[in-house]
């Protein structure tokens, strides 16, 4: 039976630049960047568990913007849903605690980093809106996915 699991990305942008992390190389895809971020204890909404991870991964203080969207990817030995939170940095200075190299990129410099597959659609889209519009997505008032089903899609009836 494949192992499933459910996860929440801080995407955390400043100044036009998202904050990407490698993943450990004894980790599941080790070679891998990606947003930080990690798997979602039970009862915990998804912003908690954004600001949790953030706090135990990199060693900031993060305040989420809004819900970007899940995806649902099945890897060969693992399914993955994956929520995408947009988020600002509060305070401190991205740590290497349970990752490596914390590292600020632009838009453009996303093709220079391989990310895990499921990242992939969130990032073209952070492109569109970051080249489409000349400015960085997400500069709305923050919106809590509190009430929201913590196991239901966001793209199945809640506009998403």
């Amino acid at each position: 039976m494949t192992k499933e699991i459910e996860a929440v990305a801080a995407v955390i942008e400043q100044d036009g630049k998202f904050l990407i992390t490698k993943r450990l190389k004894e980790s599941h895809l080790g070679h891998c960047w990606e947003f930080p971020g990690g798997k979602r204890e039970n009862g915990e909404t998804v912003e908690e568990c954004a600001v949790r991870e953030c706090q135990e991964e990199i060693g900031v203080v993060i305040e989420p913007v809004r819900y970007l969207k899940a995806v649902r990817y099945e890897y060969p030995d693992v399914k993955v849903f994956l929520h995408f939170v947009l988020c600002r940095l509060v305070s401190g200075d991205p740590q290497p605690i349970e990752c490596a190299d914390p590292t600020w990129i632009r838009p453009e410099e996303f093709a220079k980093y391989e990310f895990p597959a499921a990242d992939r659609q969130v990032i073209e889209e952070l492109i569109i809106r970051m080249g489409g519009e000349g400015r960085a997505p997400g500069r709305a008032e923050r919106v809590s996915t509190a009430g929201r089903n913590p196991r239901q899609d966001p793209s199945e009836g809640t506009g998403g």
